[in-house]
């Protein structure tokens, strides 16, 4: 039951007859008519969506091979392969403590 008929509804119950009123649609007011933009302007623009479209994909795909690269190698099975590595190259016992991989700094390793 839709609003209006709960309103006349409840009118008629009280005893007093609804009045009906007809809403006018839209009234139309007189706009003036949409200045079109330079085509500097408008090219402008969508070079700016398509740059700022661009670096969001690369910042997203930068962010989800990170993840993959740790979730892949954890920080210990990287200080393992590191150290056999540098054993390897340099023909010494390497030992290291800890090994920390960020974004920023990139591979450390104590």
């Amino acid at each position: 039951m839709s609003i209006h008929k709960k309103i006349v509804f409840i009118l008629l119950f009280l005893g007093q007859k609804p009045t009906i009123f007809v809403m006018p649609k839209e009234t139309s007011k007189e706009t003036e008519p949409r200045k079109s933009r330079p085509i500097w302007l408008r090219v402008l623009r969508i070079i700016g969506k398509v740059f700022l479209w661009f670096m969001g994909i690369l910042l997203g795909l930068f962010i989800l091979a990170w993840l993959a690269l740790l979730i892949s190698f954890p920080d210990d099975k990287i200080r393992r392969m590191l150290v056999a590595e540098l054993e390897q190259w340099l023909g010494v016992e390497v030992q290291a403590e800890s090994l920390h991989l960020e974004i920023l700094s990139g591979l450390s390793l104590n």
